[in-house]
């Protein structure tokens, strides 16, 4: 349990972490209206910026709160913030190594010097995370804000794949998809930006005969 964290906005991108590592509750100071601040510990004024970054996480996992609880007590989970120096952060879950970037658009690479662009807005900003639980030996479960999410299979083979990614949510503790993404959507990773989503992927290898 993480009681009276920071309530600045750079402290949002923890909410991530806590839960992906086991916490079971994560709970920011001095949220309420009274026009009292502890920065500089805290926030120097609540407004709607800080506000939202706390905001959207608790909107992500509200609804799925105990479909959450139950997963996690009986399959692995993980979850990362984006670290001070904005350096990738890697995991492996099952036979796939998990990635987590941060700073980039929904589209395109960080290597692409051919197309001229500009950083987003959010790229050089203490903000981003994910949370991931493995649902079976293929099926995973993301959620996260401001971070790129890639999969590849962790000990090198050329024949992993991922089957599908399905937005969607829990009802009566089943899955209910809503959306299917795309290829644009998938093909530089699962991009979560200023929305709540969850996504459920689904990944395999084929047998190349």
């Amino acid at each position: 349990m993480v009681p009276e964290i920071g309530n600045s906005r750079n402290f949002a991108r923890f909410f991530w972490p806590t839960i992906g590592r086991g916490g079971i509750g994560f709970a920011p100071f001095g949220m309420d209206d009274t026009g009292f601040f502890n920065y500089p510990l805290g926030a120097s004024k609540l407004d709607p910026a800080t506000l939202a970054a706390f905001a959207l996480p608790y909107a992500t996992l509200g609804p799925i709160a105990r479909d959450w609880a139950r997963i996690a007590w009986t399959r692995p989970t993980w979850g990362v913030a984006k670290p001070d120096d904005g350096q990738p952060v890697e995991t492996v879950l099952g036979q796939w190594k998990v990635t987590a970037d941060w700073g980039l658009w929904q589209f395109g690479e960080k290597g692409w010097n051919w197309l001229p662009s500009h950083p987003p807005a959010f790229a050089d900003e203490p903000v981003g995370g994910v949370a991931i639980a493995q649902l079976s030996d293929s099926e995973y479960l993301v959620m996260g804000d401001h971070v790129r999410v890639n999969f590849q299979p962790a000990n090198g083979q050329t024949n992993g794949v991922i089957v599908a990614v399905e937005e969607g949510r829990f009802e009566q503790g089943q899955w209910v998809m809503t959306r299917r993404w795309n290829g644009d959507q998938t093909d530089y990773g699962l991009n979560f930006v200023d929305r709540p989503q969850l996504l459920k992927v689904t990944t395999g290898f084929y047998v190349d005969k």
